[in-house]
């Protein structure tokens, strides 16, 4: 069983890994967020519990094809 951590708060799932259910978390994590690192990282490798990036390229931000130029669709929340 996996749980995918909301938002940018890895610390919210600490107590419930701890209950020794969960299998995975899915966190994100990339250059631009790294919090997993202070508490996460260290207790998943504790218990034994995997885990996946979300986000790991920050919704295309680190592809290295958005620029100063690019334009998103209205519709899409990077558009803000």
């Amino acid at each position: 069983m996996g749980v995918s951590i909301n938002d940018h708060q890895p610390d919210s799932a600490l107590d419930l890994i701890r209950t020794g259910h969960i299998d995975a978390v899915q966190v994100i994590y990339n250059i631009f967020d790294q919090s997993p690192q202070r508490n996460l990282f260290g207790l998943v490798q504790q218990m034994n519990v995997g885990v996946l990036a979300r986000v790991p390229l920050d919704e295309g931000a680190l592809t290295g094809t958005i620029t100063e130029q690019t334009e998103f669709d209205p519709k899409d929340f990077r558009a803000a």
